[in-house]
């Protein structure tokens, strides 16, 4: 079986299939993350010396693993990928179990990820892959760009970030290799995200009190108690100071 065909021909479906069907507001899920996501899985793969089979397995799920977000539903979209993926292998004489190991892996990357065996976690691990690497904040930020504009609500920094921090908190990786090369600085993002939180509650708090005390001198009535106070305090004081001149 020539696999290496299959793929190339595999990466010229998909490049074309996203510029027939472009979205100018999938800013992540785009050719670029198909890429990186191509790499990371090559890249793991390597680690685990994968047979021939599995390489194309892995691969071909890589290419295909988001191409639903191009066929309309967001929420279905692993479903609809797994789908393509199988239309396209009809073409070739691939063997059954090789054509169902593609769509599992596919259908595993759906979150909250569940693999259940290597090649699964392989996948999985390569498409969050930036959650531990030196892209993070430009992913966020496109993720961040996009989720806004596909759900058409504005997402406020300090939502997302939460958002983010929930989502770091649970995830786990499921390779020996993403956990050794990937785990500490996914760790690392966490402890930044959740620093930046705190100071911006933080801030928060201030800013709310800071305006509940000017809430309070701008209210003529409570003004008023406070003068009277005031002036009661001072005309004690006023008699303290007379008792002791007298004594």
């Amino acid at each position: 079986m020539d696999y290496k065909t299959i793929i190339q021909d595999a990466e010229k479906f998909v490049r074309q299939y996203i510029q027939t069907y472009s979205n100018m507001n999938l800013y992540y899920h785009n050719m670029e993350h198909m890429r990186q996501m191509v790499e990371a899985t090559i890249q793991i793969g390597i680690y685990y010396n994968l047979s021939e089979n599995e390489r194309f397995i892995v691969t071909l799920a890589a290419y295909f693993h988001d191409i639903g977000y191009y066929m309309g539903s967001v929420q279905m979209h692993e479903v609809n990928s797994a789908l393509l993926a199988e239309s396209f292998l009809k073409k070739y004489a691939i063997a059954p179990y090789i054509m169902v190991s593609v769509k599992n892996c596919i259908l595993a990357t759906r979150i909250p990820q569940i693999p259940r065996n290597l090649l699964e976690k392989i996948v999985c691990d390569a498409d969050l892959y930036y959650l531990g690497s030196d892209s993070f904040e430009e992913c966020n930020r496109l993720l961040h760009q996009e989720t806004s504009t596909l759900s058409g609500m504005v997402i406020n920094a300090s939502d997302w970030r939460k958002k983010n921090i929930d989502l770091l908190k649970r995830h786990q990786f499921h390779t020996d290799y993403a956990n050794l090369f990937f785990k500490s600085k996914k760790n690392a993002h966490l402890i930044a995200l959740t620093v930046a939180a705190t100071k911006a509650d933080w801030r928060k708090i201030t800013s709310d009190l800071e305006e509940s005390s000017l809430l309070v001198s701008s209210d003529p009535i409570i003004n008023k108690q406070n003068k009277k106070q005031e002036k009661k305090k001072g005309q004690i004081q006023s008699l303290n100071e007379k008792e002791e001149e007298t004594k």
